[in-house]
Order: C-alpha cells, then structure tokens, then sequence
C-alpha cells in the first residue's frame, strides 16, 4: 500500500510517521515540525502551512531531503494523493 513517510528532522531523520492516501490534519501529523518526507512512486503530496488545507501550499512527488526554508516546521496539514503522470508520446 503506497505510503509517505514525514520526519521531523531533514535527511529523513527524528520521528517518522507513516501516513497513506487521505487528508490528514493537525492531531494527525507532527504539527509545525516537520522537515522531510519519502514519498513512494505514484503519489503526490502537497503540504499545508495551516490546518483544513489553508494558507500557502506546495506539491511534492518524490523524496524531499528537506521541505525547504518556507515550509520547515511550517506544515499544518498534508493530502496524499495517487498521482499518475501524463503520458508521454511515443515518437
């Protein structure tokens, strides 16, 4: 089952927490602390600075070693979603 795993320290260290496909809010997730995050293939995730998926956001679709100066210990909320990427032409 496809998962992202978040961390509260970059480079994927400190405390993990496994979350799956869903909406996951404050109470859910490290609130405000977390840093990196491992995303398995087919999955996009986009962060939120504030809860019910309020304020700035960002998307990601693989492994992020560190969230970046915005959103470190900035995230709130986070959807997990199945993203399958266009396809591409054959030439």
């Amino acid at each position: 089952m496809a998962k992202v795993t978040v961390f509260t320290d970059s480079q994927y260290r400190g405390v993990g927490r496994i979350l799956r496909i869903g909406f996951h809010d404050w109470g859910q997730i490290p609130n405000d602390r977390i840093s990196s995050m491992q995303i398995d293939a087919g999955l996009r995730v986009t962060v939120y600075e504030h809860t019910r998926g309020e304020g700035k956001h960002h998307t990601f679709f693989r492994d992020v070693p560190y969230v970046g100066d915005e959103f470190n210990d900035a995230i709130s909320s986070i959807l997990v979603e199945m993203h399958e990427p266009p396809d591409t032409p054959l030439p």
